[in-house]
């Protein structure tokens, strides 16, 4: 009868313990429910913010092709480095223009850009 009563007082721990976990995985469950919710949105947020980053680098892309297509033949880079060299203009802002003037194909000059002459239109 020992082995029966401990038995018996076995099955009660048990029976407590067992419930104690099914109630921790209805939480964990729960929880990984709302965490798969979240990470969701979040998704949802960087494939909207990553898309609408890339239409704008592609569009800088397309504005630097443009501007450097546009500037090709004329001599008037002149004004950027006289930006870069302007006190009123930031550092920040200077290391961009540096940066762009460098890598620029346009051979940018700092003397003040030629006169245009006049050209007869009879």
């Amino acid at each position: 009868e020992a082995v029966i009563a401990k038995a018996e007082a076995d099955i009660s721990k048990l029976t407590k313990e067992i419930a104690q976990l099914d109630e921790d995985i209805s939480v964990y469950e729960g929880d990984l429910k709302a965490a798969t919710k979240v990470r969701k949105m979040e998704h949802q947020d960087y494939t909207e913010t990553h898309k609408d980053y890339s239409e704008s680098v592609d569009s800088v892309d397309s504005a630097i092709a443009l501007i450097k297509r546009k500037m090709y033949n004329k001599k008037q880079g002149g004004a950027l480095v006289q930006i870069v060299q302007s006190p009123l203009v930031s550092m920040s802002d200077k290391k961009v223009l540096e940066a762009f003037l460098a890598t620029s194909d346009v051979g940018l000059d700092v003397t003040a850009p030629e006169a245009a002459a006049y050209e007869d239109h009879t």
